[in-house]
């Protein structure tokens, strides 16, 4: 299935609200499978990682995917200041 337009649009808005932590997981989801094509089975959420205290909320490949609702807070928690722009 293809990702059409004005489902990525809806998807957009969605995610431009700051909705909770499911839903973003969710709608990663959609993007991921229907937009970029991946295999269902070739995604993982929540894995665990040893170089890191926690999980990574998903994984594709080698890309890893974060889930947060404020990048500035976590980055000022994380001890990340300079590391990334947010914008």
């Amino acid at each position: 299935m293809v990702l059409e337009k004005d489902k990525l649009q809806r998807i957009a808005i969605e995610l431009a609200s700051k909705p909770g932590h499911e839903k973003v997981r969710t709608l990663l989801y959609q993007l991921l499978t229907n937009g970029l094509r991946a295999e269902e089975s070739s995604i993982d959420f929540e894995q665990q990682v040893r170089e890191v205290r926690g999980r990574m909320d998903a994984l594709l490949g080698r890309t890893v995917f974060e889930i947060k609702r404020d990048l500035l807070r976590e980055r000022c928690s994380a001890g990340l200041r300079g590391r990334f722009r947010a914008e």
